[in-house]
């Protein structure tokens, strides 16, 4: 089962909007930074193709995500 780091630059003004919606996809789970502008998320999926595309089609479609960056990514 893939684990993912994944940094989020987000609106500042859509914090909240933007941390619910990422605690109801899948295997997510949001935690803050040490900044307004940016947000965490542990992402864990049955495999690196639903990782993927919880990225790039959902996650970066929640409004208020600016971008979205894989930055640790497990497999085990």
């Amino acid at each position: 089962m893939p684990t993912l780091g994944v940094l989020m630059r987000i609106d500042e003004r859509e914090r909240e909007a933007v941390w619910r919606a990422l605690a109801l996809l899948p295997g997510a789970s949001p935690f803050a930074l040490d900044d307004d502008f940016h947000l965490g998320l542990v992402l864990e999926t049955e495999d690196v193709e639903s990782a993927y595309r919880l990225v790039s089609d959902d996650i970066v479609k929640v409004k208020g995500v600016l971008s979205a960056y894989p930055v640790y990514a497990h497999y085990g």
